[in-house]
């Protein structure tokens, strides 16, 4: 028996049975509507009303009379089961079955982490290129992987709205730095040679940009 005092009752449970024999597994999935009273009764009924508070969550596997459960899926994804609980019994596992299922979700979980651990480095890189931006460099912030970010639902919506104040604020690209002019239109420009004479000779025009560097 597990204790939470901020536990809440579980409005509905998701179970389902894990069977060592494979031929009693294909048997009772087969005539399920058959057995899915008695695995009511004998089992989930005893176990959950015998007055105890059986606490839940999302995930684990319960022991009852020596058959193995999996908790499939609960709301909230954990708390304790009383009378108004709804319960659902899905058809079972093998064993076998049960730990490639098990092995998939633990591969699917590493995957998730990796994703996360990347965004904690992009923002990292952000919170980097923002202290450059302030000081007038805005470059690093086209190193950003945007897409990378976005794949965790969760941000989605403060990163597109992060990504657009910064493109908006910095004229930031969203994948790569902007690509130099090719050395023939820079070949091509007009050159001038800037002189006391020259500058002496068009101070006085209207164009002011005659006695600036343009570049």
């Amino acid at each position: 028996m597990k204790i939470d005092d901020a536990a809440k009752p579980l409005s509905f449970i998701r179970i389902a049975p894990i069977w060592k024999d494979k031929k009693i597994c294909k048997e009772v999935n087969e005539n399920f509507a058959e057995y899915e009273h008695c695995i009511r009764q004998q089992y989930l009924d005893i176990y959950f009303n015998s007055g105890l508070s059986r606490f839940v969550e999302k995930g684990e596997t319960i022991f009852i009379e020596n058959i193995e459960f999996f908790v499939n899926d609960c709301r909230p994804k954990c708390g304790y089961v009383d009378d108004r609980t709804h319960i659902e019994i899905q058809t079972g596992f093998t064993q076998e079955n049960f730990k490639r299922k098990q092995i998939q979700a633990d591969k699917n979980f590493a995957r998730r982490l990796q994703s996360r651990e990347g965004q904690r480095s992009q923002m990292q890189m952000i919170s980097h290129a923002l202290g450059h931006a302030a000081n007038g460099d805005s470059s690093q912030l086209s190193d950003i992987n945007w897409e990378a970010l976005g794949e965790n639902g969760d941000l989605n919506e403060d990163i597109s709205r992060l990504r657009t104040r910064l493109q908006a604020v910095y004229g930031t690209s969203s994948k790569s730095k902007k690509k130099p002019a090719s050395k023939s239109l820079v070949q091509s420009l007009p050159e001038r040679t800037l002189t006391k004479r020259f500058i002496a000779e068009k101070k006085f025009d209207n164009e002011e940009a005659y006695i600036k560097c343009l570049i």
